[in-house]
């Protein structure tokens, strides 16, 4: 095809155009988000009755021809048991010696049975197999005692000619 000066056509009846642009509706999925994580602000202690939910929100709509957005976009499910009462076991003392300046002592700590942050009677929070010593046995080195530090870890396997070595190591870290 030639292409011709436009002025040379201007008195000629223009064809029909071949091509038209048109509009083609493209399926449109719905999107969704992830689920939120469980909303357990109703889950209290002793309520065996309540629920927790959690949520997934549409992102994207779909179109007439697109697929549908999933079901359910809230979910429920019961909450686990939650106690009223919980034991707090506090951090353990330094450790306490009997009349002297090193050797064998005990350290202590504080347990107690809380409702939320308030402390309660024990006896609330029933029997256990939680560790719940309040009282266990320590010890403080004496100037003199040798002391050594952990093992290193294996050395690096070396061949020779009579077989394969490993090592580790430990040094002494306080004595005379």
């Amino acid at each position: 095809m030639v292409g011709v000066l436009v002025s040379l056509c201007e008195d000629q009846v223009r064809p029909a155009p071949t091509e038209k642009w048109c509009y083609v509706d493209c399926p449109v999925d719905c999107e969704v988000t992830r689920w939120t994580l469980w909303n357990t602000s109703e889950c209290l202690c002793g309520n065996t009755a309540s629920t927790m939910m959690r949520y997934r929100y549409i992102v994207t709509n779909p179109s007439e021809k697109g697929r549908p957005c999933p079901l359910p976009l809230i979910q429920h499910k019961p909450c686990p048991a939650v106690p009223c009462y919980t034991w707090d076991r506090g951090d353990w003392d330094t450790c306490s010696l009997h009349a002297t300046w090193c050797g064998h002592g005990t350290v202590h700590r504080n347990i107690t049975c809380l409702r939320g942050s308030l402390p309660v009677e024990s006896r609330l929070c029933g029997a256990t197999t939680l560790d719940l010593k309040t009282e266990d046995s320590c010890y403080v080195p004496c100037r003199g005692d040798c002391q050594v530090s952990e093992w290193s870890h294996w050395s690096h396997c070396h061949r020779n000619c009579q077989g394969t070595d490993v090592g580790r190591w430990r040094w002494v870290s306080l004595g005379t």
